[in-house]
């Protein structure tokens, strides 16, 4: 497992370039649109070929959760949609779970903002490919379906980086950890935020060798920082690499039932009033690759950790299925 989730480290110091920028789903809109392959703009220095491996273990159950149903968009198809792809799922568990006093307010044909944030999975990085591909250019097509042209999701990844790992932007940039990273992003990749997504912690696990609640203790600060300026988080707990067994898989586990946990116990303290924290659980349900054939991983999975177009696609489907079901 440490060589799996070593790759995002990896990533992060050897496929950025120095004149990598900030990942926004429009300039790679158009990139992929124009053909773009091989090494846009220098960005991807060291580009892997695709593997594949498999495994869980057991932590406590978490309670059953709300089931959501995707909405009924038309669907807007990938320009690198991997082919054959399986069916998706058709369903995500966003905690906690019910009716709650709080919900986003959305207004048609108004601005609405997302900012996405984590390490080299935010970032899109499709290592056979050496072309990124966010999962914020699927969830913003779904965002204007809904609300028009002015809602934006904006992909802000840090390669190789975690709460507690440091991670770059670029071959010559100075290194850091995610905290500041999201500090930086959230004052200058754009907004005025409505809502913020985290993705986070799988680099801690692996490479850094910290335990779940480390990870946990190190992200509670974040998401309560951006909750206390007015905007809701959506947490996304570390996504599994299949073949993974022994203490490190079970803490990453262990990390998806304190999020949880976090999300239900923030709802509780603040009866349901104001900003919430969610945990978006797809670990365990949608995106349980441990539960798909060979063929099916195949599909998601471009190295066994990081996901190919038609999974960053199903990914960005299912946060905005998320935010979705919490709009009003």
């Amino acid at each position: 497992m440490r060589v799996i989730m070593g790759v995002a480290l990896g990533l992060g110091i050897l496929c950025c370039a120095a004149e990598a920028s900030r990942v926004t789903h429009r300039k790679l809109t158009e990139a992929v649109a124009n053909g773009a392959t091989g090494q846009p703009n220098g960005w991807w220095q060291s580009c892997g070929q695709r593997s594949s491996s498999g495994g869980s273990s057991n932590v406590t159950a978490a309670p059953q959760p709300k089931q959501l149903t995707q909405q009924q968009t038309q669907p807007v198809e990938s320009q690198q949609q991997s082919s054959p792809a399986p069916a998706a799922a058709q369903s995500v568990d966003v905690y906690p779970a019910g009716k709650q006093a709080y919900c986003i307010p959305a207004t048609k044909g108004a601005p609405f903002n997302v900012l996405m944030a984590g390490d080299s999975l935010t970032m899109g990085a499709v290592p056979s490919s050496c072309v990124p591909y966010p999962c914020t250019i699927k969830l913003t097509q779904l965002l204007q379906a809904r609300l028009g042209d002015k809602a934006n999701a904006v992909s802000a990844g840090l390669p190789g980086s975690g709460i507690y790992v440091t991670g770059r932007l670029c071959q010559y940039c100075a290194p850091t950890t995610f905290g500041p990273f999201l500090q930086d992003e959230l004052k200058h990749a754009g907004g005025p935020w409505n809502v913020v997504v985290i993705m986070i912690g799988i680099n801690d696990l692996g490479t850094g060798h910290r335990s779940a609640d480390e990870v946990m203790a190190g992200l509670q600060p974040l998401v309560t920082g951006v909750l206390n300026t007015g905007v809701p988080v959506f947490v996304i707990p570390p996504l599994p690499a299949p073949g993974n067994t022994g203490s490190q898989e079970a803490e990453r586990r262990k990390l998806a039932c304190l999020i949880i946990n976090a999300a239900t116990q923030w709802a509780n303290s603040t009866k349901g009033a104001g900003p919430q924290m969610y945990a978006v659980d797809l670990q365990s349900g949608p995106m349980d690759f441990d539960k798909m054939s060979i063929a099916e991983q195949a599909a998601w999975l471009d190295d066994g950790l990081h996901l190919t177009p038609y999974g960053y696609d199903q990914l960005g489907q299912y946060v905005y299925d998320a935010i979705a079901s919490r709009l009003c």
